[in-house]
């Protein structure tokens, strides 16, 4: 039953913490409806703030999306990553992991362009090794990886958007093609440092290079590598929802906008808008735990949960249903609505 549309949902809240990645962007291009609606909200005062657990910093994801015509203070107050967070603790130089009190270098899996510890203390190195930690990048595959896989694994990549003219990157539908170098990493003992534990993402993809199709698919990403470097024995540091220390950043951000302390936000009513249980909204829930704030979770089926529901055969319009599965899982949000529009449904 609708009891209600997110205009009229989203005027009880003084700052909306929105998450990007299938609620306002689906992997290749802004979900409809969404621009049109956080630009309304910012007009009329609300003060919107991106919450992402990109792993590059605020200044590359705003470059990166500038060309799309979103920007900030017209659709968006601010813009808190993940990244950004991993960029306070490395240059802070604080890391640390049960096994290994003060690390110096590491060895990067996944995607190599990483720009997240220049300018720091911690040494890359390209042996395991040598390495006293593994940062895990986005993961994919270069193709002179793909090639040395079994041709079973090379079925579930796919070619990325996020390639270079010179050279093609391999996303995966799966986390199998890189369970042998995690299990590799996990015999020589290894921590792993994580700056998105995001499980899944849509991203514009195709299955071969000369492909026009870039329909978005769900490939895995680094929180689906944590899960399995966990249950292979080995140890895992996040950095990212649904962990508290990001949400202190955005809290921050708002003090911020308001002109107000940390400890003055309790005055203001907050919300997390996102796409995941596991994350945006339990994330959400650790965050009023921890600080004290109260931040509702607005669930939305425009991303992953609205996809896993319909894989598993449940009737989004149907609250009982919905709230079972949610129960299922044992997270439940304040509210759930169709998308991130002013004239979407609030299903409760």
């Amino acid at each position: 039953m609708v009891v209600m549309v997110a205009s009229e949902l989203f005027n009880a809240y003084d700052v909306l913490f929105v998450d990007m990645f299938g609620v306002i962007w689906d992997g290749v291009s802004w979900i409809a409806d969404t621009v049109e609606a956080l630009t309304s909200l910012v007009k009329g005062g609300k003060t919107v703030i991106i919450l992402s657990n990109a792993s590059i910093s605020t200044a590359q994801m705003l470059k990166k999306y500038a060309p799309t015509g979103v920007g900030k203070g017209v659709q968006f107050s601010d813009f808190v990553t993940s990244g950004e967070v991993l960029a306070y603790v490395l240059q802070s130089g604080t890391l640390s992991f049960s096994t290994v009190q003060l690390p110096k270098s590491y060895i990067l899996f996944g995607n190599q362009s990483c720009s997240s510890f220049h300018g720091t203390k911690y040494i890359h190195v390209n042996s395991i090794d040598e390495a006293d930690f593994i940062y895990a990048s986005i993961p994919q595959l270069y193709s002179e990886q793909k090639v040395l896989l079994p041709k079973e694994l090379q079925n579930f990549l796919v070619v990325s958007n996020m390639r270079s003219e010179d050279e093609l990157v391999w996303d995966s539908t799966s986390v199998e093609p890189f369970l042998g170098q995690l299990q590799e990493f996990a015999s020589k003992k290894k921590p792993m440092l994580i700056a998105n534990p995001d499980k899944f993402a849509f991203i514009g993809t195709s299955h071969s290079h000369d492909s026009k199709d870039y329909t978005p698919k769900l490939v895995v990403r680094q929180g689906c590598i944590g899960e399995a470097y966990t249950k292979l024995g080995g140890e895992v540091k996040f950095i990212g929802k649904p962990y508290p220390e990001v949400y202190r950043y955005a809290l921050n951000a708002a003090a911020k906008l308001h002109g107000i302390h940390f400890d003055q936000l309790g005055g203001l009513k907050f919300a997390m808008i996102g796409d995941t249980l596991e994350t945006d909204i339990f994330g959400a829930q650790n965050a009023t735990s921890e600080f004290g704030i109260k931040i509702d979770g607005i669930l939305v089926k425009s991303g992953i949960a609205g996809q896993d529901m319909f894989n598993v055969g449940v009737d989004f319009s149907a609250e009982r249903a919905v709230r079972e599965y949610c129960l299922a899982r044992a997270i439940t949000p304040d509210h759930v609505i169709d998308k991130l529009a002013l004239d979407a449904n609030v299903l409760f």
